[in-house]
């Protein structure tokens, strides 16, 4: 018994093997670090770092069109291009002339006193970038950027835009018969996506009204108010470099609303049209 056992056992080991499937390759697994490596393969490995790097500061750059990452380095910018591009007005000859002036200088540097932190407290609560300027005699230019103050293509105001807007119009309604406010909008040289504006004239121009019509609701005369669109012709900045590569930051900065406060030599309201029939 057993040697049977022993023979099945020695026949089992003799009997042959069902032989597996081997793997077969067409070619060795290239070796990127040997010196036997395809050239292309390290071409190829190169420029898709290069498309990677690429996009992540794509998306970094500009993770939205009017979306502002640094409010402050904005605000910064923005007052030195103003303050570059104020003209200094020449002093009139005469006397009458030089004591008008002053009188208007001092109170455009009045009014822009009064305006300045207060509305420096209510713009940082909102996050809404904005500047003010003198830039000549008897002038307040109050700059808004279009960030968080429009969505993009749209001309009514956000949210916080309309709250800004409220809480400024009674500190420009106390500043007297003799001031008249012109709103100025501006766009970059982007075209309008939007079925409503035929062009970025109409765009500027229905973002100004916006704002005009929040003033006259809050008690400002219509006959001291005033509505300019210039679209995209009066950028404060290039939106390109040297190089022709667009500039996102300057796109911001030419984006804006600008509300001028102007003091007039006569206090008086205009004349009604029908005592013009003369």
């Amino acid at each position: 018994m057993t040697a049977k056992v022993t023979t099945l056992r020695q026949r089992g080991a003799d009997a042959p093997r069902e032989a597996k499937p081997e793997a077969v390759y067409l070619s060795e697994p290239p070796d990127l670090d040997s010196d036997e490596a395809e050239p292309w393969l390290l071409s190829y490995a190169d420029m898709v770092t290069l498309l990677m790097c690429f996009f992540i500061l794509f998306f970094t750059l500009d993770k939205s069109k009017g979306g502002i990452s640094d409010p402050e380095r904005l605000k910064t910018r923005l007052e030195q291009l103003i303050g570059l591009d104020s003209s200094v007005m020449t002093p009139p000859s005469n006397s009458a002339a030089s004591s008008s002036s002053k009188a208007k200088e001092a109170a455009s540097k009045e009014t822009k006193a009064k305006l300045e932190e207060d509305l420096a407290k209510i713009a940082k609560n909102l996050k809404i970038v904005f500047s003010l300027a003198t830039p000549n005699p008897g002038l307040v230019e109050i700059t808004f950027l279009n960030a968080n103050f429009f969505e993009s293509g749209q001309a009514d105001l956000t949210p916080q835009g309309r709250e800004m807007i409220l809480k400024m119009a009674p500190r420009l309604s106390v500043l007297g018969k003799g001031t008249r406010i012109e709103v100025e909008g501006h766009t970059d040289s982007d075209r309008v996506s939007s079925s409503r504006y035929a062009s970025n004239w109409e765009l500027s121009a229905m973002r100004a009204a916006s704002v005009v019509r929040i003033l006259q609701t809050e008690g400002i005369p219509a006959d001291r108010l005033k509505i300019a669109g210039y679209g995209e012709y009066r950028p404060v900045v290039a939106e390109r470099d040297v190089n022709g590569f667009v500039d996102s930051t300057a796109k911001k900065l030419n984006r804006r609303v600008v509300i001028k406060v102007t003091h007039e030599e006569s206090a008086s309201d205009p004349m009604p049209i029908r005592e013009m029939k003369k």
